[in-house]
């Protein structure tokens, strides 16, 4: 069982990661078929470094993905090249602020969020396919 903190921290990254889908699904606009809009974003949850290693070993060629350790407040992205030879992997250790005090949820910005979103694309695209 996970602590309850990070139990948060995964709610919170599910969270984030479906409002990028939802704002790449309103960049698109209505112009698109459905079929050509992109797919929803998911996380993959893998056991430390090992673990990510493992995850990017059974990855097709040409793919990159973000993972989140189950264990740990650690993001992961891996990608394996066009010819399958994997990438070195990035990682990211990201703690939430919270107020002890109030049960009021905490909120980031919306330039923090454009910011976070603009570095992850950018990662991303540094990768070879940018999806």
């Amino acid at each position: 069982m996970y602590p309850s903190n990070l139990e948060a921290y995964q709610r919170q990254a599910n969270d984030l990661v479906s409002k990028i889908g939802q704002l790449q699904q309103l960049q698109q606009g209505s112009q698109l078929p459905p079929a050509m809009l992109p797919p929803p974003l998911h996380i993959d949850y893998v056991q430390g470094i090992e673990g990510a290693r493992e995850f990017q070993a059974k990855m097709a060629p040409s793919s990159s993905a973000v993972i989140m350790d189950k264990d740990d407040a650690v993001f992961y992205v891996v990608s394996k090249d066009a010819n399958g030879s994997p990438a070195p992997i990035a990682f990211a250790h990201f703690e939430l602020q919270t107020d002890a005090v109030s049960a009021t949820p905490q909120y980031i910005t919306k330039q923090d969020f454009d910011d976070f979103r603009a570095e992850l694309m950018e990662m991303l695209s540094r990768r070879g396919d940018g999806a």
